[in-house]
């Protein structure tokens, strides 16, 4: 998107900045959505994380467990 589009996105209320955002008018700035990071690769990641984390759990092994500081694991 170039400065103009991104002018007319947040006029319209397509694109929300502060008042007013600098980088908006940043050259070497790119603005992306907030799901930039979902690419098919991370999210096939987060799957196999997920799978193996619920895996784990039904073998008896639970990964990645956060017990609150007065709980002592048996």
């Amino acid at each position: 998107m170039n400065g103009a589009e991104i002018r007319e996105h947040v006029c319209v209320g397509w694109l929300y900045a502060e008042d007013p955002n600098p980088l908006l008018q940043a050259k070497n700035c790119i603005i992306t959505p907030h799901i930039a990071w979902a690419t098919k690769e991370a999210r096939s990641r987060l799957l196999d994380l997920a799978v193996d984390n619920i895996q784990a759990f039904v073998d008896g092994n639970p990964k990645n467990v956060v017990l609150p500081r007065n709980i002592v694991k048996a």
